[in-house]
């Protein structure tokens, strides 16, 4: 499964980098994932000279989107003042920030696959078979 991770607006070039070197360091994100930094394409489709973006792409889709909030709401909390992280997939973006932590669920089953999350609606498993 594949994500785009960016830093809000209030944070700084270097929050990108250490982010990616977080998540890099992280064993089941290493274990479990690829990461390589890009530049983000501004709305007049012009590209950053930064290096502003991580794409995170996790082999287990089912418990990825769960542990990639997890880490990345630990690196927010190791901040001195912690930017909003932005994380997209499947044209689904959701924002984490301060806030309840008993959010942060939710936030992951956004960002989970869609017929994941519709099975579960539908009161099917959580877990399709042969899944962990």
């Amino acid at each position: 499964m594949r994500f785009r991770v960016s830093i809000g607006e209030e944070g700084t070039p270097d929050d990108a980098e250490s982010l990616y070197r977080w998540l890099a360091a992280d064993p089941d994100i290493r274990e479990s994932a690829e990461l390589s930094l890009a530049s983000s394409v501004s709305g007049g489709g012009e590209m950053s000279p930064l290096l502003d973006v991580i794409n995170v792409v996790l082999s287990n889709s089912i418990a990825s989107a769960s542990l990639l909030v997890t880490v990345l709401t630990a690196w927010r909390s190791s901040r001195e003042r912690p930017p909003e992280i932005k994380v997209e997939a499947h044209g689904v973006t959701v924002t984490i920030a301060d806030g309840d932590q008993r959010a942060l669920p939710e936030l992951a089953e956004k960002l989970s696959p869609v017929p994941f999350r519709e099975a579960a609606a539908d009161g099917g498993p959580s877990v399709p078979e042969g899944g962990e």
